[in-house]
């Protein structure tokens, strides 16, 4: 997907077929959502398999990871999906979890992950598992939310959704690289799938599921999606979230992918003690995986 600049801004084209249906549904299916005053909060994460992943230990660890940023949030009404075809030992730890199973690994097409099939089976269960309103945090099954990104988004609670766009890339070494919208940089959403809180309603909104699957694929275009259909997300105002890179098990590192997000960290790695300052803020040690979560494990 070919990065242009626009006034300035990253912009990604939308592919037309989905460019069609977006139009077709702002325009006939569209509904302003009614968010209650505490919304609910839906963590959304595919989960690769244990034959497809390059370690699995190493899925395992930086899972325990995510799931402990998520029970870092201050949100008390959450749900947590994971869907893959195996099930890490102590996962679900309460009646809060939920383990979809997926099928056997088929990539359809081109891509090399059945990620976006996962994702389509939590959005086409989640009428069963969160009835009504939620803001759906799609994520990446490695990655670190900031801890108080629930509690801003339930404080504003615009009813549409939220992009982040300002982060930080972390390496497996505990290197630390600001990723942001500024001139010279790259967003947040550029580079990291865990980017979008998107609200659905499975009772109000028109083809709920629908919607929901179509952040399933290129999180490039998360946001023109988003706005095509007729919520638009509004820019998270703080780094929300950890990015962690090349630590053996990132698609884009199994995939040939990671050459440019490399180059990037080379050039734009903050001095030592801004890194610890960050992590810090998010509670996350390189050097220790997993502390907060108790029970889950690769068996």
């Amino acid at each position: 997907m070919k990065r242009e600049l626009r006034d300035g801004k990253a912009w990604y084209p939308l592919p037309l077929t989905q460019e069609v249906f977006a139009a077709f549904y702002r325009v006939f299916l569209h509904r302003p959502l009614l968010p209650p005053e505490a919304p609910r909060f839906v963590f959304l994460i595919p989960l690769v398999g244990r034959k497809q992943a390059g370690d699995w230990d190493v899925v395992v660890d930086r899972l325990r990871d995510t799931l402990a940023s998520i029970d870092a949030q201050s949100c008390a009404d959450r749900r947590v999906v994971i869907c893959g075809q195996d099930k890490p030992a102590g996962f679900p730890r309460d009646q809060r979890d939920v383990f979809l199973q997926a099928s056997a690994f088929s990539p359809v097409g081109k891509s090399k992950t059945d990620r976006a099939r996962k994702s389509r089976q939590i959005a086409r269960a989640l009428h069963m598992l969160a009835p009504g309103f939620s803001y759906v945090v799609i994520m990446d099954a490695d990655d670190i939310l900031h801890p108080d990104l629930c509690a801003y988004i339930a404080r504003d609670n615009n009813g549409q959704g939220y992009l982040i766009d300002r982060g930080w890339m972390v390496g497996p070494k505990g290197g630390v690289a600001p990723l942001t919208p500024e001139p010279g940089h790259y967003a947040f959403w550029e580079y990291c799938g865990t980017c979008a809180i998107v609200a659905v309603d499975t009772e109000r909104q028109w083809l709920h599921a629908r919607y929901l699957s179509r952040f399933v694929a290129h999180h490039h275009v998360f946001g023109r999606m988003a706005e095509a259909h007729g919520y638009p997300l509004d820019p998270v105002p703080f780094p929300a979230a950890l990015y962690l890179f090349n630590h053996g098990s990132n698609t884009s590192v199994l995939h040939g992918r990671a050459d440019g997000k490399q180059e990037y960290m080379r050039h734009h790695v903050l001095p030592p003690e801004e890194r610890r300052m960050i992590l810090a803020e998010f509670g996350y040690d390189p050097t220790k995986t997993a502390s907060a979560v108790e029970g889950l494990t690769s068996a």
